[in-house]
């Protein structure tokens, strides 16, 4: 969503080359704390250096103020994403690309999120022994009992 707006952005101030620019704000949005702002800002200054302060106010309003905002209520409403999980995100594309190259900026994220989702599963099975403990062994005996098969 921010490399988006911000290429739409960089098209209404007359950037040259906004997708490349829109990729590079969608990539960096990645990095906690500063995140697009480390394309954005620097933008914005240079535009307002050589006398474009108009341009430079409607980067800083759509990158920093709609685009900023509007990413934050969407990953939290959507995807229930937090601080931690973010920083997991992150250094999960690190590691994806030390290991993998290029191709690390998608493996990385997937294999860690196919690890979390083992990791849950694997939780909510101990949680729910615990709770239920040789009542759900017993019933799920009985559920696949099947005569003249016998379990180890």
């Amino acid at each position: 969503m921010q490399g988006a707006l911000g290429g739409l952005a960089f098209t209404l101030v007359g950037i040259s080359s906004p997708l490349f620019w829109a990729v590079l704000i969608a990539f960096f949005s990645l990095v906690p704390v500063v995140g697009s702002a480390l394309i954005w800002v620097p933008a914005a200054i240079w535009i307002g250096l050589n006398g474009h302060w108009g341009k430079a106010v409607v980067i800083v309003a759509i990158c920093g103020g709609v685009a900023g905002v509007a990413d934050n209520i969407v990953r939290r409403c959507c995807c229930g994403m937090h601080a931690a999980d973010e920083l997991l995100l992150f250094v999960s594309v690190l590691g994806g690309i030390e290991v993998f190259g290029l191709l690390g900026i998608v493996a990385g994220p997937t294999i860690m999120a196919q690890r979390w989702a083992c990791s849950v599963f694997i939780w909510n099975i101990a949680t729910n022994w615990k709770k239920r403990g040789r009542k759900a062994l017993q019933e799920y005996r009985e559920r696949n009992y099947r005569p003249g098969i016998q379990a180890c």
